[in-house]
This record gives structure tokens, sequence and C-alpha cells, in this order.
């Protein structure tokens, strides 16, 4: 962008915003076309803005999940009922359901007696994009309730 185009969109912001607004108001298909092509050209980029977003605006982001919770019931469900069967079809015969049940109580004493959230976590998420791990107590480790949140379904390669 040339300076004077710069100095011209700096000059004039409120005007150019209003005539944006005017274009996409009369043309939304066009524009929410152009948007999702943009969004999908560029998905990392909006996913780290994302993140970025959420991790400055945390008490904006529970408020959101919530009411979006509410006004999708049925996603909702499907996503939990989803979740469980997943886990059911991820735990082996073999598993060790004893051990497994004593890391769920010690992560749940440790919120006890340190007064914060910790979950049980999978290290290999049973999901994940390119490899989903087993629900066995030696895929599972305990974590600090925000940083269990923070990592999210994703699975950090190790690389030796």
């Amino acid at each position: 962008m040339s300076d004077a185009a710069r100095k011209y969109r700096e000059a004039n912001r409120e005007k150019i915003a209003t005539r944006q607004r005017v274009w996409h108001a009369a043309n939304k298909e066009t524009a929410r076309a152009a948007t999702n092509r943009w969004t999908d050209a560029n998905r990392k980029h909006v996913y780290a803005k994302n993140i970025a977003w959420a991790k400055a605006n945390r008490e904006k982001v529970r408020p959101i999940a919530n009411r979006w919770v509410a006004n999708h019931p049925v996603e909702s469900y499907l996503a939990c009922v989803t979740r469980r069967a997943k886990k059911l079809q991820r735990t082996p015969a073999w598993a060790d359901m004893a051990k497994i049940k004593l890391l769920y109580e010690e992560a749940h004493g440790l919120s006890v007696i340190l007064d914060t959230p910790f979950h049980v976590d999978h290290v290999i998420p049973l999901q994940g994009k390119r490899v989903s791990g087993l629900h066995v107590h030696t895929n599972l480790q305990i974590l600090p309730g925000a940083e269990n949140v923070s990592k999210g379904n994703r699975f950090e390669d190790i690389v030796a």
C-alpha cells in the first residue's frame, strides 16, 4: 500500500468503515463467502489469533461457552455423548480400571487439598488428528485444570 493510500485510509477511517458496512449489508452472501475463503486459506493464523484472544480474555470465554451450550443443547449433548462413546471405544478389555480409578481419586484429592482444579489428562488424546491414544493408566497424567484446558486435544510429538 502506498503512503498516499495509507494516509487516505487513516484520514477517512469512519467514511470507509461506513461504506464497508453498507456494502456488507447489501451483499451478505458474497461477503460471507469471501470471509470463509480467507479463513480457509489462513487457518493457522485464525487459530493462533483465537487462542491469543482467549488467553487475554479468560473472563469472557466461559460466558460465551455457556451461552453456546444454552443456545445449542442438542449439539452440546451430542458432543458429550460422542466423547463418552469414544472413551468407551478406547478402553481396552485389559485396562487396569483400579489404577485408572486411583488417578482420578488422586486428582480429586489434589483439587480439594490445594483448592484448585486438577484434571486427569490423556497424554495421547483419545480423538487426536494424527494419533489416538487409549484410555489406560499409562496414558493418563494429572495436570492443573488450566494447563489441561489450554492443552486441548493436541499431542506434541516427542523428538528424541
